[in-house]
């Protein structure tokens, strides 16, 4: 079949379920440049259409998830061991260290990924993310290359389309969390404008594309002062930071877990920099406690008032443990277990998906563990279609939505869509930019 016939197959989807009200020609026109496969091996998808009543939604939304995790972190960030949160013992041993200076400057990045409820307008988190770099610069790198097409830009700019750029909330909340940290410890700022930024990324990381690309977009607000580097190359002498001797004034960091351990094993001299809060970190530490998927349970249930009825955005969430391990082997229809922390789908599994022993027995192995695993409640899965790029061939495929929130407010979305109900871009998914019409 040919790609414009399967092209016309995807917009009747549209057209059935009245999801897209625009122009046939102009849709047309848009899927025939965006579906140009990138490689012989790559699957590229077509934008996620969401109406901007939707977006409104997540709008208000994202303000109320917002005073939740950073209430949560102010609050419990210093009574970590006086709640059930389980977390690894690296984190732990780090918080534990200054939790006190470390509270002080929050201004947590959060990137929550759920299932959008077109239906019922409501939405339902899966996990929270406080410095998970992943998708970073994603969405600006797609809108960026769409605007470089006359005929796609004039369709965005025509048809009233949203399209969210990341990097000017990303600048705000960086901007704002440098000079609260200057405040708060007597450090002399310096105007954004001539300011050495790092990206630190631990060597082979999964996310060292996102950070190549926000090295490059980030150069209209930093030129050529923006470098990247591994914990192992920055240089630490009397409490500065330097590479290469160029002396560094903040560190954007990614997965706090490899940046953590990675600079703990070959560089722990930084570790102490940052205990010590002799240099500006972004994320801040201190939202790194939303980063263990435990902490979804305390935000069920502590700000699920704070919601409209039966609209508690956060899944019911459980540590695993001995003395509730019969409850959940009950009923295993209902329930996901997930490792509590760490990325990439690892360690996940539907009790949907298994026998009844086989999910009995997946319970039992995982509370032997020295991790921690949690249980989630299962949700059914929005699916999306989207081309193989090869063979146009349309897909139904399992996806969830993305969207960060930065100093309260919205600032963009993003889909991961994969073959696998465990949606993960690292196991074969693909990403989507997210269009509001």
């Amino acid at each position: 079949m040919k790609q414009h016939e399967k092209l016309n197959d995807y917009l009747s989807i549209f057209s059935d379920s009245e999801a897209l009200n625009l122009s046939h020609q102009q849709l047309l026109r848009y899927c025939n440049y965006y579906t140009q496969p990138a490689s012989a091996s790559s699957v590229s998808q077509l934008p996620y259409f969401c109406n901007k009543q939707m977006r409104e939604i997540i709008i208000k939304y994202s303000q109320q998830i917002y005073k939740c995790v950073e209430e949560f972190t102010g609050q419990y960030f210093l009574a970590l061991n006086q709640i059930d949160l389980e977390v690894e013992p690296y984190l732990k041993s780090f918080i534990n260290k200054n939790a006190l200076k470390h509270n002080n400057s929050i201004h947590p990045l959060i990137r929550v990924d759920s299932f959008i409820d077109v239906e019922n307008n409501t939405i339902k988190i899966l996990e929270i993310n406080t410095g998970d770099p992943s998708g970073y610069s994603y969405n600006d790198c797609v809108l960026n290359g769409l605007n470089e097409q006359a005929v796609i830009k004039n369709f965005i700019v025509n048809e009233h389309i949203n399209c969210d750029y990341l990097l000017p909330a990303h600048y705000k909340g960086l901007s704002n969390s440098y000079y609260s940290y200057c405040a708060t410890y007597g450090v002399l700022p310096i105007n954004m404008d001539n300011l050495q930024v790092c990206l630190v990324i631990k060597e082979n990381s999964p996310v060292l594309f996102d950070f190549l690309c926000l090295q490059k977009l980030y150069q209209v607000y930093f030129s050529k002062r923006i470098i990247l580097a591994t914990p192992k190359e920055l240089a630490c002498e009397n409490n500065q930071i330097y590479v290469n001797d160029i002396k560094i004034d903040i560190l954007i960091r990614d997965y706090f877990e490899d940046f953590f351990q990675d600079s703990q094993a070959i560089n722990p001299t930084l570790n102490q920099y940052i205990l010590e809060d002799k240099i500006f970190i972004y994320p801040p530490t201190a939202s790194i406690l939303c980063d263990n998927k435990s902490a979804l349970s305390h935000l069920h249930n502590i700000f699920g008032d704070l919601f409209p009825l039966d609209a508690n955005p956060f899944l019911q969430t459980f540590n695993l443990h001995d003395n509730n391990y019969e409850f959940f082997a009950q009923d295993k229809d209902i329930w996901v277990l997930k490792p509590s922390c760490g990325f990439g789908g690892k360690g996940v599994m539907l009790g949907k998906n298994m026998t009844t022993e086989e999910w009995r027995q997946a319970l039992l192995k995982s509370i032997g563990k020295e991790e921690q695993y949690i249980i989630q409640e299962y949700t059914e899965i929005n699916r999306y279609p989207r081309l193989n790029s090869i063979d146009f061939s349309l897909q139904l495929n399992p996806t969830n939505f993305n969207f960060w929130i930065i100093e309260g407010e919205y600032a963009g979305a993003f889909i991961r869509s994969s073959s696998s109900e465990v949606i993960n871009v690292l196991n074969g998914g693909s990403m989507a930019s997210v269009f509001f019409y």
